[in-house]
């Protein structure tokens, strides 16, 4: 299903998604095929959503979106088997407390895609706080 062909609530979510996950390929965004158009796993909403929407059913969409909170959502929030989840929900699952460790968790996660650095640059971050973290442990 191309993004123009979505219903307008949809469309507009889509087009968020597009801008935080999507790609810039200098194509008209309403020719495009959501399929596509962005990253589904990385969206609030998720792969199964965003399936249903290409094949035109918006009542997942719709529910989700209705039963949501209003927040902002992070670049870091995943939806994990129907739960939007971040980083922290993660350390807090595992019970990750040294801050070393919970430090590079998260440079781990999504090396070179939270805008700031590359993704070298939070490999080499990552390293030194696990050494960190052993340090902390020997203490």
């Amino acid at each position: 299903m191309k993004i123009g062909e979505l219903p307008e609530d949809i469309y507009e979510v889509a087009l968020q998604r597009v801008d935080e996950y999507g790609i810039n390929i200098g194509l008209n965004l309403n020719d495009l095929d959501i399929t596509f158009a962005f990253d589904w796993s990385f969206t609030p909403e998720g792969v199964e959503i965003w399936s249903d929407v290409d094949i035109g059913d918006f009542d997942s969409f719709r529910s989700f979106h209705n039963n949501v909170p209003s927040q902002v959502s992070s670049k870091y929030q995943v939806n994990i088997k129907g739960t939007p989840c971040d980083v922290y929900d993660v350390l807090k699952a595992f019970d990750v407390r040294n801050p070393a460790i919970q430090h590079a968790i998260k440079k781990l996660l999504m090396p070179g895609r939270r805008g700031h650095k590359d993704k070298l640059q939070d490999l080499l971050e990552a390293k030194q706080s696990i050494v960190r973290a052993i340090n902390l442990e020997n203490e």
